[in-house]
C-alpha cells in the first residue's frame, strides 16, 4: 500500500483499477511518477 500512497495512486488502488488493469506495481508506480513529470514540464514550456 506504501508504494502506491507515495506514487499518488491511493484512489486507484481503492476502486481497484490496478487488478482491472492488470499492472505490475512497478508499471503503476512509474506512471504515477512520470505523469507528473510531464505535467510540470508542459506547465514550464506552455506560456
Amino acid at each position: 500500500m506504501q508504494p502506491f500512497m507515495s506514487a499518488g495512486l491511493v484512489r486507484f488502488y481503492d476502486v481497484g483499477e490496478i487488478e482491472k488493469i492488470k499492472l505490475s506495481p512497478t508499471a503503476v508506480i512509474m506512471i504515477g511518477i512520470v505523469v507528473p513529470i510531464i505535467v510540470l514540464l508542459l506547465r514550464f514550456l506552455v506560456p
